[in-house]
């Protein structure tokens, strides 16, 4: 074989890779000179410097992220059951609960998609009394009825939809 350049400069490559990796087994650490201990403190305290806090979300910051789609354009949420409103409450579903120490809230969508925002102890047009809210449910009462609407849980698409394409579905240019 005639010698190239380019043949020449994978073999001066390889050389050079050999001998550092011959470098690396050889090394020993004690050949690192340390410092003696406490020669690197200057006798000048150091100040760590206070963390910053967490901003705070306000309500209005919350409700802004409560309109917009998290993931996706078209994001809604499942269709509940018909059964799923109670009686008195028609038309609204429950679409989020906001628990932030003292505050909490419940983020309500009513039949014609407004939203609605309720803290403990709002009352809607009916009398209904939002009595309590916990993570994924609220409760109403009103003259001694209760009822309790509760977050829609998200399905799994059926078995046999995947949202991969098959090979043969894939046109070929």
């Amino acid at each position: 074989m005639k010698p190239t350049p380019a043949r020449l400069g994978l073999l001066a490559l390889n050389a050079l890779l050999a001998l550092s990796l011959a470098r690396l087994w050889t090394d020993d650490t004690g050949s690192l000179h340390w410092l003696p201990q406490g020669t690197a403190d200057t006798g000048a305290k150091q100040v760590a410097e206070p963390v910053p806090a967490l901003p705070v979300a306000t309500l209005a910051d919350l409700a802004v992220a409560w309109r917009r789609p998290l993931f996706s354009p078209a994001r809604q949420p499942d269709p509940g059951p018909a059964a799923a409103a109670a009686p008195g409450l028609e038309g609204l579903s429950l679409s989020g609960v906001i628990i932030d120490g003292d505050a909490r809230w419940a983020l309500l969508r009513q039949r014609d998609k407004r939203p609605l925002r309720l803290k403990r102890g709002d009352r809607l047009d009916g009398d209904w009394l939002l009595a309590e809210l916990d993570a994924t449910s609220v409760t109403f009462t009103r003259q001694g009825q209760v009822r309790r609407l509760s977050l829609p849980f998200a399905r799994l698409p059926a078995p046999g939809t995947s949202p991969i394409p098959k090979l043969s579905d894939v046109q070929q240019p």
